[in-house]
């Protein structure tokens, strides 16, 4: 069965999207547009589950495709004494999919690929999310798993990258390093090595990682230049920041086993991966694509606090509204203090990632919000309320 349904389509700047309709029956889709300089002339494409963007004439339009189903599942199994538990996300709701942990390959390997050694649990079904969507449920799940683990003596096997070590020969940092910012300003980028630690990083991030969005989320080069990826602070450290981390890193071509997870809990988390190269070319064209990367999903990344989807009191509820998109129907609630919840239909639980149903609502109502309101969720989603409320939706 296909379980990839609907896309969701981000126009670039210059463009407007006026509707994404499936042709028939069939796998295609029509995207229909208008140019901003012109938008009584309409224009289309068409797009299939195999492309996640589609370019016009430079104009990079990004795609992300929902899943009609998919689910959160615990593997659980014993060795001896000692309890393991392993925390995955499952698009084909396969009830003998296990995990893809190489400790669980092993296990399976030795003692059979499935009950009654291993012991499956769904944690969540889910329905209509993207990629996006599902990653960040996951890492909270994961989160949450390593607590409990850490609390009645299990085990976690959710560690990715944890055990590989810093082999082969050193690079010369203050050399290549200049070499590789050298490299990067012949293909646009700007970076910079900072003089303490010795990290390399972009001059103008794409925000929320730059200065104007506030501190405590970085792109850069561990100090010894042999990795590359994303750091947090504590309190930026979400689960979507997380995993759209991961997702980026993967797109990039590195599997998940390849992602080294670092740092402490109570100060910075790296998430980077072993590029294993000394070519200052090759390390700057690395950078280069992980920027373009960041910047396709900058609207999604978030520099509130971790815990920022608690509930609130409804007495300080100040706007609603109920919108309806390709993944469903939302309420979108705006709070004394410039908080942002936003609920799907049927949950008790606001959505961890925010930033990606207001994205949506703006493509699908043609809202087309200024980049600067992305850089944070509260303005993203105080913009989004105001145009809404132009056109007569909301309370």
């Amino acid at each position: 069965m296909n379980n990839i349904s609907t896309p969701l389509v981000d126009p670039p700047r210059g463009f407007k999207l006026i509707r994404v309709k499936q042709i028939g029956k069939t796998k295609n889709w029509k995207v229909t547009y208008s140019k901003s300089e012109d938008l009584s002339v309409e224009h289309s494409f068409q797009i299939n589950k195999k492309l996640k963007d589609y370019d016009i004439n430079g104009h990079r339009w990004a795609i992300e495709w929902s899943y009609e189903t998919a689910q959160i599942y615990k593997t659980e199994f014993s060795v001896g004494d000692k309890n393991y538990i392993y925390v995955g996300l499952d698009t084909k709701c396969d009830p003998n999919y296990f995990g893809s942990s190489l400790v669980i390959h092993h296990y399976g390997e030795v003692y059979g690929k499935g009950s009654p050694f291993f012991t499956k649990h769904i944690l969540e079904d889910l329905e209509n999310q993207t990629m996006t969507q599902l990653c960040a449920k996951e890492q909270e799940h994961i989160r949450v798993s390593k607590e409990e683990a850490q609390k009645n003596g299990s085990y976690s096997i959710n560690y990715t990258g944890a055990n590989r070590r810093d082999v082969g020969p050193a690079i010369d940092v203050m050399k290549v390093g200049k070499e590789v910012i050298s490299a990067a300003k012949d293909i646009g980028l700007l970076l910079y090595m900072t003089k303490k630690t010795h990290r390399i990083k972009p001059i103008t991030p794409p925000p929320p990682f730059d200065k104007a969005s506030g501190n405590g989320m970085h792109i850069e080069t561990s100090p010894g230049l042999r990795k590359i990826g994303f750091s947090f602070l504590k309190h930026r450290g979400s689960d979507n920041n997380i995993s759209l981390a991961k997702i980026i890193l993967n797109e990039l071509e590195f599997d998940e086993d390849s992602i080294c997870e670092s740092g402490s809990a109570s100060d910075y988390k790296y998430y980077m991966v072993f590029h294993k190269s000394q070519d200052p070319k090759h390390i700057a064209d690395l950078y280069k694509r992980l920027i373009d990367k960041v910047w396709e999903r900058s609207k999604l990344f978030s520099n509130e606090p971790m815990e920022h989807n608690g509930a609130l009191p409804d007495e300080d509820i100040k706007q609603v509204a109920n919108v309806r998109i390709t993944t469903g129907k939302y309420k979108i609630i705006s709070y004394k203090g410039g908080n942002i919840r936003i609920y799907k239909d049927g949950s008790k639980d606001a959505e961890s990632n925010s930033k990606e149903v207001l994205r949506a609502v703006d493509n699908e109502y043609g809202l087309e919000l200024e980049d600067k309101a992305w850089t944070q969720t509260q303005k993203a989603g105080k913009a989004v309320l105001k145009k809404l409320n132009g056109i007569n939706i909301g309370e």
